[in-house]
């Protein structure tokens, strides 16, 4: 049942973060060409609430009592961009 109150959203940013995280390569292939191997490059959308130095924490939910879920933390220095989305 609906807050009867309905409390208003805080104006909190939209991002999107693209950082480099690790990767786990399961398949068999020759030592020798594993330095093909890389980190991935991800893609993270969500609501940045208030964070540690060094990291950024991203939620993907987000509730008008200011409620948050699903909160990924990613170190600053493993960031290529953010980007806002309005």
């Amino acid at each position: 049942m609906p807050n009867p109150k309905k409390p208003k959203f805080k104006n909190r940013q939209l991002l999107v973060v693209e950082w480099l995280d690790a990767a786990h390569y399961s398949s068999w292939k020759d030592a020798g060409r594993c330095i093909e191997d890389s980190p991935m490059l991800t893609r993270t959308v969500g609501w940045k609430v208030p964070s540690p130095k060094g990291c950024i924490i991203i939620a993907g939910s987000h509730t008008e009592l200011d409620d948050v879920s699903g909160r990924d933390v990613i170190p600053r220095k493993y960031i290529v961009s953010i980007r806002k989305l309005k």
